[in-house]
């Protein structure tokens, strides 16, 4: 665990158990909940706090394509698809990033990931 000023970091890492995989995002008022495994969610839960003992929730599908491939050496790897036929589509068409991801979105993710590693280890601003 990680302390902050204002919150907390709990993550959990290891190859020596069959863990849940599942990430929980808790904020002030409510948590994203990925169901597992995360790195292939076919579900989102958001979750808001309405007052005390209250809660509304919204669930979003994301249901994998059938895998007629069978056997993958990471679990879920069929839920890769969407962003494999992307690549390709953008290939073919003789562009180097793809629409619904460019190269300033992974950017953007590097700074706040950047920004949440600064926060957590006090070096914020």
């Amino acid at each position: 665990d990680i302390e902050a000023e204002d919150g907390l970091l709990q993550f959990a890492v290891t190859g020596a158990a069959n863990t849940e995989e599942r990430l929980v995002i808790q904020g002030t008022k409510g948590r994203a909940i990925l169901d597992a495994p995360f790195h292939v969610p076919e579900r989102l839960r958001v979750s808001k706090d309405q007052g005390r003992g209250e809660t509304e929730e919204m669930v979003y599908d994301y249901p994998l394509p059938n895998d007629p491939f069978g056997v993958w050496n990471n679990p879920g790897s069929i839920g890769f698809y969407h962003q494999i036929n992307e690549v390709g589509k953008a290939l073919k068409e003789g562009r180097n990033e793809c629409d619904s991801y460019t190269w300033n979105d992974s950017l953007e993710v590097a700074l706040i990931v950047d920004e949440i590693v600064d926060q957590v280890r006090g070096e914020g601003k």
